[in-house]
C-alpha cells in the first residue's frame, strides 16, 4: 500500500478503501450511515421516458475503484438508480457516450458488407446518434492516448481529470534490468536497444512464443469454463486467426504485416534470432502506433497482442522469461503481495504519438 499511494491520490485511495470494504452486492446492503435504499432510488426521466442512470467504465483494473465510488455516491447519496457497463478500449467508451451504436447499445461493425453501417461507424455524424444513448450517460477512465480517440473527444459533452496520472508503456521484469545494470547496460533507455547485442538478456521470440502457446488456463477472466487447455493464449498478429480479421485487414492498410502471430522490426526481420519480443494487450491500445514508433527508432523488436487478461497471465505465469510488454501505473493487475512490479522503458517524446504520462478523464453525454 505504501508503494502504491504514490500513485493515487488522497481521494483515489479512500474510494479503493470504501469500494473494497464495502459489500453491496448483499441484500439491502449499503455502504454509507443514512444511505438511500434500494427501494428508494428513483430512475431520471428524459424526454417523458424513465431510465436508469447508464455508467460505463474500463474492463482494466484501475478505473474499478473510482467506478464503485461513483455508482455508491449516485444510489445512497443521490438516491438514483444506475447501473455499470464495462468496455474494452476508451473508444469503446467514447462512443457510448455519444450514441454511436444501434439502439441496443451495440458498436456498428466498420467491416460491414453494408455501406450505411460502415458510415455509422465512423462516429461522425451527430444526428445518427441515439439519443439518449444506450449504455453511458458517464464514462471513466477515458484515456487521451492515440488518434483513435482524438476525433470522438471533439464530439463528447463536459470531460473532467480523474485526479490521477497514468503512466502507459513499454515495461519489463525488474531481474532484466539488473542482469543488464551488471554489465553497465542501462536498459532503462530506449537508445540502449540499438546496441547489437542486446537480445541476450531477453527470452527470443520462438521461446516466449512456445512458452505462450503451451500455457493452459484457469482464470475465469481468460477461461470462462474454468479449465481451458494449452493453445488458449497464443500470439495474435496472424492472417490465419479467424478471431482478428478486422484487425488484420487495418494492418494491410497501414503496409503492416505480420507473420506467425507477430510483427517484425525492420532492424531484425532478417535475424529474427536478435529479437526482442514485446507482447501488448489489446490491438486497440496502441498496437499500430507501438510498430510505428519502434520502426522510426530502429529497435529490434517483433510485437504482438495476445489480450489484456491473457497478457496478465503471460506476464505473471512465465516469470522465468525476459520480455518487454504493455502495462501502465497505477494499474495493479501486475504487482505482486511481495511488491514486485515490472520496470518501465522510457522514450524520447518525439518518436511517440501515445503519451508516456496521461491524465484520464470522465466524459459526460
Amino acid at each position: 500500500l505504501r508503494r502504491g499511494i504514490r500513485f493515487f491520490p488522497t481521494s483515489t485511495v479512500f474510494a479503493a478503501l470504501l469500494a473494497a470494504t464495502c459489500k453491496p452486492q448483499l441484500a439491502e446492503a449499503s455502504c454509507l450511515p443514512n444511505a438511500t435504499g434500494p427501494d428508494a432510488r428513483k430512475k431520471l426521466t428524459y424526454k417523458g421516458v424513465e431510465y436508469d442512470f447508464p455508467i460505463a467504465g474500463g474492463k482494466w483494473n484501475s478505473p474499478g475503484p473510482v467506478s464503485e465510488i461513483v455508482r455508491i455516491l449516485l444510489e445512497e447519496v443521490l438516491g438514483v438508480k444506475v447501473t455499470v457497463e464495462r468496455f474494452s478500449s476508451s473508444a469503446q467508451l467514447l462512443k457510448q457516450v455519444l450514441g454511436c451504436t444501434d439502439e441496443h447499445g451495440n458498436f456498428w461493425n466498420e467491416l460491414s458488407d453494408r455501406p450505411t453501417e460502415r458510415d455509422l461507424a465512423e462516429c461522425d455524424d451527430p444526428s445518427k446518434f441515439q439519443d439518449p444513448p444506450r449504455k453511458a450517460w458517464y464514462a471513466l477512465e477515458v484515456w487521451t492516448s492515440s488518434a483513435s480517440e482524438s476525433g470522438l473527444f471533439t464530439l463528447v459533452g463536459p470531460a473532467s481529470a480523474m485526479g490521477y496520472k497514468t503512466m502507459p508503456g513499454l515495461y519489463t521484469q525488474p531481474k532484466t534490468i539488473a542482469n543488464a545494470y551488471a554489465n553497465h547496460d542501462h536498459l532503462k533507455w530506449w537508445e540502449e536497444y540499438q546496441a547489437p547485442d542486446v537480445h541476450k538478456y531477453f527470452t527470443s521470440v520462438n521461446e516466449l512464443d512456445r512458452a505462450m502457446r503451451g500455457l493452459d488456463s484457469f482464470s475465469s477472466a481468460v477461461c470462462p469454463t474454468g479449465n481451458c487447455s494449452a493453445g488458449t493464449i497464443k500470439p495474435l498478429c496472424d492472417a490465419a486467426e479467424p478471431a482478428v480479421e478486422a484487425q488484420v485487414l487495418v494492418l494491410a492498410q497501414r503496409n503492416i504485416t505480420c507473420e506467425g502471430g507477430w510483427w517484425y522490426s525492420p532492424a531484425c526481420s532478417h535475424h529474427k534470432e536478435t529479437c526482442i519480443p514485446v507482447v501488448l494487450g489489446e490491438f486497440n491500445w496502441n498496437f499500430i502506433d507501438w510498430v510505428e514508433a519502434l520502426q522510426r527508432m530502429g529497435l529490434p523488436m517483433a510485437v504482438t497482442w495476445v489480450g489484456w487478461m491473457k497478457e496478465v497471465d503471460v506476464v505473471m505465469r512465465l516469470a522465468s522469461a525476459s520480455f518487454l510488454f504493455y502495462w501502465w501505473e497505477p494499474d495493479s493487475a501486475l504487482v505482486r503481495a511481495d511488491g514486485w512490479m515490472p520496470e518501465p522503458l522510457s522514450f524520447d517524446d518525439r518518436y511517440l504519438t501515445i503519451a508516456q504520462v496521461s491524465s484520464p478523464v470522465g466524459v459526460t453525454w
